[in-house]
């Protein structure tokens, strides 16, 4: 996982949330952008998990509540990027946990 996201004070969880907010309120050619860099950060938090990351129950936990907002968001991109993320990052048996 990038060390900006992982940097001292940051919550993983919280990088997402910010990307998924993006999706929400940029202009739709930034929001273009976002939902091509959105496959990659999801690569990422999946590699860390894979590698014992992300270990904090209380980070998966609120990754796990931000997904399942955004399923429910209608904005072009938000519901595809966030099942995209949940089934990338996490196992099928932890979803709807």
């Amino acid at each position: 996982m990038p060390a900006l996201v992982l940097s001292q004070g940051n919550n993983p969880a919280d990088v997402a949330g910010r990307f998924f907010t993006a999706l929400q309120t940029e202009s739709p050619s930034v929001a273009a952008s976002v939902r091509e860099g959105m496959p990659v950060l999801a690569r990422a938090f999946a590699a860390e998990r894979a590698r014992g990351g992300l270990v904090e129950e209380a980070v998966q936990v609120e990754l796990q509540a931000l997904l399942l907002r955004n399923v429910d968001v209608r904005v072009d991109g938000c519901r595809m990027a966030a099942v995209q993320w949940a089934r990338c990052v996490f196992p099928f048996d932890d979803l709807g946990r």
